[in-house]
């Protein structure tokens, strides 16, 4: 391979699978700081790539299913084969199908891209003639262990070109403009003077999965709970974050309803704590509003491992997803999870604890490295 190849990173699914893709790309970086590196991903998720510093370029379709009308699906379709001419052009020296597993949707894209050479992984019963069209493959499953998570997994894949490191952690860049939007939307979250700033804890409040659902009493209570133990002269900010939308909404339900309860839940107890409501409806804006937490506390899904991926000390509650496959990479993190595999089974006690017990330890971590 030479010191400047040009690279396509293929990945086509939803949020937490790109975040999860993230070390992925900053190891092909650190090894070809002169690769030309282009990430093609579909456009609900591109905003995760905004601004990334281990990519040259982000390039996105437009699923068929997020197309709306049947006139918007053949408009998809039909720039999806403009984008793929464009991209054939461009005669990459490989296609990375970023994903455990065989993919036969990526080897598609990445055949009609016209790679030179392509990535991905093999299993026993993928049939032959797709098979000989993977050029630098490796068998599914991996040598890695039964606990590998999906970082690990998508990671492992570099060992087909000779990279044989682990991960580092998760990488995702906000957009400053973003952030300044939100900040005039909300000047309490500005910082004053040389007052240190209050801990900002974040709460994402919806799930898309009804086993990843906690209700809004629960929500008010652990904020109560939280509230109660910090600092009367340094109380904490909370903010809430929720997808926008109606709940009885049937094909996208929002949580609107939700979030009006639990604010004014949470007003009624007089907390001494600033609660910061925002409804992000754009991708962009949840990047932006997780970057200004400190801490951040959710249901397994896409607003955790972006948290993951900016870094942020994570909360988190697994429903009915695997914690061993998709717990966050790369951050101090509590999981919990019951055996019931249901969220609304964890109760804001349980949650305030964990989250006490991970704050007692980064402080302690935090004391060590100042001496």
């Amino acid at each position: 391979m030479s010191d400047s190849p040009s690279i396509l990173i293929i990945r086509r699914d939803n949020i937490g699978d790109l975040v999860c893709t993230t070390p992925l790309m900053m190891t092909l970086r650190k090894h070809f700081p002169q690769a030309h590196i282009t990430a093609l991903v579909n456009s609900y998720t591109a905003d995760v790539l905004t601004h990334h510093p281990a990519l040259n370029e982000v390039v996105y379709y437009t699923k068929a299913k997020h197309a709306g009308s049947i006139f918007d699906v053949m408009r998809a379709y039909w720039q999806r084969l403009r984008l793929m001419l464009v991209l054939r052009k461009r005669r990459f020296d490989f296609a990375i199908l970023a994903a455990p597993g065989f993919q036969p949707r990526l080897l598609r894209l990445a055949r009609t891209v016209g790679a030179r050479e392509i990535v991905g992984y093999v299993q026993t019963d993928t049939p032959p003639p797709l098979a000989q069209q993977i050029s630098k493959a490796l068998p599914w499953p991996t040598p890695l262990p039964n606990d590998s998570t999906q970082t690990e997994q998508t990671s492992y894949l570099l060992n087909a070109i000779g990279i044989h490191e682990q991960p580092g952690p998760a990488c995702i860049a906000f957009n400053p403009q973003a952030v300044s939007a939100l900040l005039q939307q909300h000047p309490t979250l500005k910082v004053v003077g040389d007052t240190p700033p209050p801990k900002r804890i974040g709460i994402h409040i919806s799930a898309r999965k009804p086993s990843q659902r906690w209700s809004e009493q629960s929500f008010a209570e652990l904020i109560q709970l939280l509230a109660q133990t910090a600092s009367p002269n340094h109380p904490p900010q909370f903010i809430v974050l929720w997808a926008p939308g109606d709940e009885n909404n049937a094909q996208h339900p929002g949580d609107d309803q939700k979030a009006a309860r639990l604010i004014a839940a949470t007003r009624a107890l007089n907390l001494g704590a600033e609660i910061v409501p925002i409804a992000t409806t754009r991708l962009e804006e949840l990047i932006a509003a997780i970057s200004l937490c400190d801490d951040f506390i959710c249901a397994d899904g896409g607003a955790m491992h972006i948290a993951a991926g900016l870094g942020k000390p994570i909360v988190c509650l697994f429903g009915q997803s695997s914690a061993t496959h998709w717990r966050p990479w790369g951050v101090p993190y509590r999981l919990l999870q019951k055996e019931t595999l249901q969220v609304s089974d964890i109760s804001a006690a349980e949650v305030a604890e964990a989250y006490r017990q991970q704050r007692t330890e980064l402080r302690e971590q935090e004391h060590c490295e100042a001496e």
